[in-house]
Order: C-alpha cells, then structure tokens, then sequence
C-alpha cells in the first residue's frame, strides 16, 4: 500500500482512545510543534511550544463554537471548507477591529501549520487565497513618533515616580529606556554579569566613560548581542544598576528572586497599568522607550528621523550607512528597514515618498482653510464683451479658375 503524507499522525492520533477532541490536537501539536519549520535542528523553547499549544487549541475552537462545526472531534477530519472557513473569520475580525495585522498573521501561521501537520499541505494555498495578502499586512515604516518624548511625556520623571512605588519596575524601565531593551531582556538582565567597562587597548584596564551590555537571556530568538553604551544617561544608569545589585544581596537579576518571571511579568504590566502607561490611557507602552532609543540614537549622530521632522539622511552616506547598520545591530535586528518601525524611513526613496504625501496633505488642509468658493458677480454673464469676441470671418475672395483645354480655351 502507497504511503501517504501524514500517515504518520494519523497513526499517532489513533493510539489516542479517548474521543476528547482536545487530547487528539494535543498528540497532534505535541508530535509536530517541538521542531522549527525551516528544518533547524534545534528544538523550539518552551515558550513558543505554549504559545502554539494555545494558538492552535484557539484555531480548532472557533470552528466548534463560532463557525458552526460543532461535531468536529478530530483534527484529521479537516477539509477544505474549514481552512476557508478560518480565512474568512480571520479576515472579518481584521476588519472589525478585533485584530490588527500583526495577530491575524500569527493566527494565519498556525492554521498554515495545521494543514501541514495533518498530512494536507495543498490547503495551504486554499487558505491564503481565501485569506487574501492584504489582511496580514503589516505597516514596516513608523508615521508617528512612538517614544513617550513623541506623546508629550518626560520618560525621566515617570520613570522616577514608577521607581517610588515599585522599585524594581522603575529599574526595568531605565535599562528600557536608556539601552533599548525590549521588556524580557530588561526583566532578564544580570546588571552585575551582563554589564561591564570598555577596555583600553593594549592595557586592558577598565574605562567606565564606555559601557558594554552583553545580552544572553531574554533576547528574541536567543540570538545574543552587545550594546554599546557612551552617552551620559547610559552610562550612569549602567552604574546606578551595578550599584543597586550590589545591596541587594538575594538577587541577580532586577525583579524580585521569590516569585516566578510570569508573576513578575504581571507585576510589571500592573504597575505600568496603574501609572497610566498603555496604549489606551497615555498612548505609550514600554516598548516606546525602545523607539525613543533609536530616535535619540540617530539624532546624536547627526540624523533626524523623519517622524520627528526630519528627512533620516545625512550629507555623508557612509557615515549613514555605519550609523544605521549600528543602531540595528544594537536593537536586536538583522535587517537595517526594521528600524524604520521605530524611526520612520530610512531609505531616500521612503524619505521621499513621504515627504510628498505630507506636501499633499498640507497643500489640502491649506484648501479646505479657505472654505466654499463664493461666484464672483459677473462673472457668468450671458453676453460676452466684444473685446473678447473672435472676429468674424470674412468671405473668402473668390480666385478665377482658368478652364481647362478641354474648354476650348488655348494654352
């Protein structure tokens, strides 16, 4: 007998007695999930197998109680009409606001994921053409100023008055704001490990009017990096972090050793919710120190972003180029465009492009200022002056034609 694809699971699902539609998935998430898609041999973390355990067991869920599938019990059984089925409900939260592009295609990559996990692949392209490319796309160039200078907030001073209620949590924020850290590397950093003085050639003693962080834990994708720290406000809360460490004898990292990094995780979203720090409240969230970051960053290099005004070149491309190549590689990115997310565009072309429509935009509210058009009397009236009228046309002279010889008339 031929061997088809997925046969394998099939199987696996089979040794399954219960009838439970969640063991069933369970087997099937717990068979596929624990390998990386693009062939990597490494296994996934812990974490992105939960997120997909959740995310998966969400999929199968709408279609029992929001699409009308109730009696699907197991997962093998999947055909055509759910993957459609899925696409459109993904695409009609899109569309209502429930999700933005970012969610929707998370929730895209799994019901992909599942059509492959059930030995089905040729529905992946049922999906998204159902699905459309337009729902998952995503704006990869800022508009708007992110950071909380953009949104008319001191990040110092709330940072301060966050550190008077919680103290750890102020001091998640500064590492945030003065290292563009995203939120698990700051709540992950060793102060007393991961942060340490430049060294000067040849002698190797320590200069402390350079810092270096060294991230290992909590960075995406555990790709490890090294921030370099020289400006005033980096270097002091590099030291004021080390300082801090050290009188706090029960602990390596800033939040508190006794409880679990979930439950500080919520003890951090808590306090930023009570100081008003959400999207929603104050329109800024702790990922905006890390586009005041990199704002901060180009501005100190000469360069101006263009959502704070400027165009986001310099006169010297080279040194453009090395400062943009610099600032990716201190956020954690491997392509230069990701910093446009933050900062805005980065290219001349994107510079361009939005230079015009903002010209566009401005010539327009200019237009709407002066309001309706009022007639001006006169200006329509049926007789037209006869200065502005065409002359008349003459009769043309009439021009004696000579008769043919055929007239009799001699040459």
């Amino acid at each position: 007998m031929a061997v088809t694809p997925g046969m394998g699971a099939r199987a696996g699902l089979a040794r399954v007695e219960s009838g439970d539609w969640r063991l069933r998935l369970s087997a099937l998430i717990a068979k596929h999930c624990k390998t990386k898609v693009k062939g990597d041999s490494r296994t996934t973390s812990h974490i992105t197998q939960k997120r997909a355990f959740q995310n998966v067991m969400h999929v199968f869920e709408w279609l029992r109680r929001e699409l009308g599938f109730t009696r699907l019990a197991n997962p093998m059984s999947l055909d055509e009409r759910h993957f459609k089925a899925l696409a459109g409900h993904i695409r009609a939260k899109v569309e209502r606001g429930d999700f933005g592009p970012a969610q929707a295609a998370g929730y895209a990559t799994y019901c992909r994921h599942l059509a492959r996990w059930i030995g089905k692949p040729e529905f992946v392209t049922v999906f998204s053409e159902t699905l459309g490319r337009s729902v998952c796309k995503r704006q990869l160039v800022a508009q708007v100023d992110k950071s909380w200078e953009g949104n008319g907030l001191d990040p110092d001073k709330l940072i301060l008055e966050v550190a008077r209620f919680e103290r750890w949590v102020g001091l998640v924020l500064l590492a945030q704001h003065a290292f563009g850290l995203r939120k698990m590397e700051a709540l992950r950093l060793r102060p007393m490990r991961d942060i340490g003085p430049a060294r000067v050639a040849g002698t190797g003693e320590a200069d402390w009017s350079m810092v270096h962080i060294h991230l290992v834990d909590g960075t995406k994708g555990g790709r490890p990096r090294v921030v370099d720290v020289s400006d005033p406000l980096g270097v002091s809360a590099a030291l004021l972090l080390r300082e801090e460490i050290k009188h706090l004898d029960d602990r390596e990292f800033l939040p508190p050793p006794q409880f679990t990094l979930a439950q500080n995780q919520y003890r951090y979203e808590s306090v930023m919710a009570r100081f008003g720090i959400t999207k929603k409240a104050l329109g800024v969230t702790g990922h905006g120190l890390r586009a005041g970051f990199a704002c901060d960053r180009l501005e100190a290099a000469g360069i101006t972003p263009t959502v704070r005004g400027g165009d986001g070149q310099h006169a010297d491309p080279v040194h453009q180029l090395v400062t943009y190549k610099q600032l990716t590689e201190a956020m954690g990115h491997g392509r230069i465009s990701v910093v446009g997310a933050y900062a805005g565009a980065v290219s001349p072309y994107s510079a361009r492009k939005k230079a015009k429509a903002d010209a566009t935009a401005r010539r327009l509210a200019e237009i709407e200022a002066l309001g309706p058009l009022q007639p001006v009397e006169g200006a329509c009236s049926e007789s037209t002056p006869s200065e502005l009228r065409s002359p008349e046309a003459t009769p043309t002279e009439q021009i004696p034609v000579p008769a043919s010889p055929a007239q009799g008339v001699s040459p």
